[in-house]
């Protein structure tokens, strides 16, 4: 998936592509190691956006304590951070931050709401 996201990247960088963002990323149920490095290191913004919503649909006990450590990192940053930024106007930039902050704290108090969770509870078989 990371050769997918580089290529995706180059081909935006050269021209090839320009409304594509590269977002593929690892599944936090079958690989939850890689899924929570990728969240809080991956080079690509839109990797780390996509991996708070997989974490929040994953099965993964897990992702509660990894989405509240998410949300603190995303707290410390400035308001102007790409993160918040990336694909907004300028004059939106003041309530990015907020608005995406509220957003992942709402979806999070509904994760937590739910006990245990559907995909937790599965039947195989």
């Amino acid at each position: 998936m990371d050769k997918y996201n580089k290529g995706i990247r180059h081909l935006l960088n050269t021209g090839v592509l320009d409304r594509y963002e590269p977002g593929f990323h690892v599944s936090p149920d079958k690989y939850p190691k890689e899924a929570e490095e990728w969240l809080f290191n991956y080079p690509e913004i839109e990797v780390r956006k996509r991996l708070v919503g997989s974490w929040l649909n994953s099965s993964q006990p897990q992702a509660v304590e990894i989405i509240q450590r998410k949300i603190k990192e995303l707290e410390k940053l400035p308001k102007e951070d790409p993160y918040f930024t990336d694909g907004y106007r300028r004059d939106e930039w003041p309530y990015c931050k907020k608005v995406m902050l509220n957003e992942m704290k709402k979806r999070l108090a509904e994760f937590e709401r739910v006990s245990p969770p559907v995909s937790w509870t599965r039947v195989s078989g």
